[in-house]
């Protein structure tokens, strides 16, 4: 549900063994949950914490993107490895690679590049429960006051 005053999403989900799913209209703002059920109770769901920035990349600029730090967060205290592909599982954009040791996004868009595409970044802890967040990536041909708009 929304609340129609502030636009929050607002949703409570208690079932294990199940996906929840929870999707901003307008942003391209996704949040998903994957529940797991192991056996134990201390696999506590991964929290979602920050959101990534929609992101300016320009053609011709290197780009180096971290994703803000506590972006997701495990209640047990788990390392937590990230993975990252095209939104909705899509493929992700050739030009931009992601390291996935060092949780940063690097590449240099070409012209071939220009648009918009959805980036989605995962982090799964050891019960293999999930998270996922999505932002969007945009390349264009311009500067604003001729600096770089893209994120570094």
């Amino acid at each position: 549900m929304v609340d129609r005053w502030s636009g929050t999403l607002l949703a409570t989900a208690t079932s294990t063994n199940e996906t929840a799913t929870f999707r901003a209209v307008g942003d391209n703002y996704r949040v998903g949950v994957v529940f797991n059920d192991t056996g134990s109770t201390t696999d506590t769901p991964l929290v979602f914490a920050t959101q990534t920035p929609n992101q300016n990349a320009v053609v011709g600029s290197a780009l180096s993107l971290m994703p803000p730090g506590g972006t997701f967060n495990d209640p047990d205290g788990s390392p937590l490895p990230y993975s990252a592909t095209g939104l909705n599982d899509a493929a992700r954009t050739i030009w931009l690679t992601f390291n996935a040791t060092m949780q940063t996004f690097n590449g240099t868009p070409t012209s071939a590049n220009i648009g918009t595409a959805g980036v989605q970044v995962s982090a799964t802890d050891p019960a293999n429960l999930s998270a996922t967040e999505a932002f969007n990536m945009a390349v264009t041909t311009t500067t604003r006051d001729g600096e770089s708009i893209h994120g570094v």
